[in-house]
């Protein structure tokens, strides 16, 4: 593993031929100080290929250790099918689950279901001010796409896992 940083990137490191970038906002600001808050965390192919049939299309071990241990004990919103693509709720964290499906319920105590990204980040804001101690304050966001593109304007920080290969 090496690192480097970069304008714009606070952290940059290659693993196995895969690069993980962990992208600011503010980098200037968040390398004198940890920024907190709302995180896009993804993986694309190096042709931004994020998923194939609802699944991830690439099995890569170093990046599923990466993501449990980024994500665990935190909050994740994601869309109603990149939830039903884990086929069920990860342990020790709290999943957002957003759905234009007025009729999707979806029973578990760590399961929220919502109609939109605004309730689902009003909802995250909520849980990590009332159980800061359960859940800290960063709120990850896990696709899909759609999620993705809605959410950019509202996220801190970009977890991105950027594989280097073609899907």
């Amino acid at each position: 593993v090496n690192g480097s940083t970069a304008p714009g990137i606070a952290h940059e490191w290659h693993m196995s031929g895969h690069i993980y970038y962990e992208l600011n906002r503010n980098a200037e600001a968040a390398w004198q100080q940890e920024a907190s808050g709302r995180v896009d965390h993804a993986q694309m192919a190096r042709n931004r290929v994020i998923g194939a049939k609802n699944r991830l299309p690439w099995n890569i071990p170093e990046d599923m250790k990466y993501f449990r241990e980024k994500t665990k004990g935190k909050i994740m919103i994601m869309g109603r099918k990149t939830f039903e693509s884990l086929g069920k709720p990860l342990p020790t964290r709290f999943h957002i689950v957003i759905t234009r499906n007025a009729d999707y319920k979806y029973e578990d105590p760590n399961v929220e279901v919502v109609s939109n990204l605004q309730q689902a980040v009003e909802l995250a804001h909520m849980l990590t001010t009332k159980y800061f101690a359960k859940f800290g304050d960063e709120v990850f966001i896990c696709g899909g796409g759609e999620i993705y593109k809605q959410a950019l304007d509202v996220t801190d920080r970009i977890y991105l896992t950027v594989i280097e290969k073609d899907f």
